[in-house]
């Protein structure tokens, strides 16, 4: 399980990021992309087809977690990582991680069939009784804090980028 001091490293190096642009410099490139140079929200990614933006909204509009599970309602990491949210975060573009989680979770599954295979497996997707195969389904996953062994599925997530990856190893 990754602490909030390790993911607290981590994340500045993902702050302002859209996550699918994260992913896909990081299979296209193996590096992580330069930083400011990916800050979008999903509505205005180059990268995302725009066939798929509704369908990653509806994804991210979906993710529902349990009242006490400690996750951050915005970014879905957690709230421990980076503390109460920040009082200058009154909207959700404030917060410097509002767009990594769903698009770095829908650049896994579509981007490389490899990565996707890698993630279900290392995260333990199927057998621990969830899919990736719809929005609804992928939401679900981020919202249960039992999904993982992370007790978190967004910081499961970072430290499977994070591992399969190497950055600041």
């Amino acid at each position: 399980m990754a602490t909030p001091d390790s993911l607290a490293a981590l994340l500045p190096l993902l702050s302002f990021s859209c996550g699918y642009c994260v992913v896909d410099s990081l299979f296209a490139n193996g590096t992580l992309p330069v930083a400011g140079s990916v800050d979008h929200d999903i509505s205005h990614c180059p990268s995302i087809p725009l066939s798929e933006r509704p369908v990653l909204q509806q994804l991210g509009r979906g993710i529902r977690h349990r009242w006490r599970s400690g996750a951050c309602y915005i970014c879905h990491l957690p709230r421990a990582t980076h503390g109460p949210r920040p009082m200058h975060c009154q909207f959700r573009s404030d917060h410097p991680h509002t767009n990594l989680i769903p698009p770095a979770l829908w650049a896994i599954r579509f981007i490389n069939g490899h990565i996707y295979r890698s993630a279900m497996h290392a995260m333990s997707v199927a057998v621990r009784g969830h899919s990736w195969d719809t929005p609804d389904a992928m939401a679900d996953w981020i919202g249960d804090d039992c999904a993982t062994e992370e007790g978190n599925s967004a910081a499961a997530l970072v430290r499977f980028l994070q591992t399969k990856f190497h950055f600041m190893h």
